[in-house]
């Protein structure tokens, strides 16, 4: 049966990958759970300073006197170091070495083939469903002056939040890389980053063509139409 594995990668590999400069990945393995042709591998983009400094040197953009609200963004929207950012790849071939003259042992070299549609990530190697968590009863309790100083940091959190996408939006580095993805400035720098990774049916607003997509943010179009009107896949609209 085919297996999904849903590994960390740090940004000068991640890049690499997403530019097809690079399409081995050289990956531990687990004795009990060896990768095989034809299984997936996401790889999530990972940057280690993320932990400490909040995100992505935040700290020094909202500068010295907002440390604490650089502290909360650590907390509440991504303190593992991830980025958001993800590659779903298939295995097509694995190099092994148990005598240890090329890769150390446990070593394996990958060659990766990217998947055009992103697949929702394993929770566990079986590919379990998630159980959902319990909701918490609200606390019967009277709100207090630190009730009111949480709320207050959590909206802070959010209006930073849209000031640093907003100059992500007019800044647009990454031009190149998101007309080759067929979406447009909005739905890259503005649009909605909440979604899960259940697979859901679309269909093509130009072709009829119904398919599957592996998030709930399913596009209005699909690739083949997207790059036949110049249009962006997520919501239809002009790539700039």
């Amino acid at each position: 049966m085919m297996a999904t594995y849903e590994r960390k990668c740090e940004p000068q590999y991640f890049q690499a990958l997403w530019n097809g400069e690079k399409t081995v990945e050289l990956r531990e393995e687990e004795p009990e759970h060896p990768f095989a042709v034809g299984d997936r591998l996401l790889l999530r983009e990972w940057k280690p300073d993320l932990m400490v400094q909040g995100l992505d040197g935040w700290d020094a953009i909202l500068g010295a006197q907002n440390e604490k609200v650089a502290e909360t963004l650590a907390k509440h929207l991504d303190a593992r170091g991830y980025t958001g950012l993800s590659l779903m790849f298939l295995i097509t071939h694995i190099v092994r070495d148990p005598k240890g003259r090329w890769l150390q042992p446990g070593v394996v070299a990958l060659s990766l083939r990217p998947v055009e549609q992103p697949i929702r990530p394993m929770r566990d190697i079986q590919d379990k469903p998630p159980i959902p968590p319990s909701p918490e009863p609200r606390p019967s309790k009277k709100w207090s002056k630190d009730d009111v100083e949480k709320t207050t940091m959590v909206h802070l959190v959010d209006v930073v939040d849209k000031e640093h996408r907003l100059a992500q939006y007019h800044q647009d580095h990454h031009a190149t890389r998101r007309k080759q993805r067929h979406h447009c400035r909005y739905c890259t720098h503005l649009g909605s980053s909440a979604m899960d990774y259940q697979t859901n049916h679309y269909t093509c607003a130009a072709c009829g063509k119904s398919d599957l997509h592996g998030s709930s943010q399913v596009p209005i179009l699909c690739v083949s139409c997207a790059i036949t009107l110049g249009a962006c896949v997520q919501c239809g609209g002009q790539l700039d």
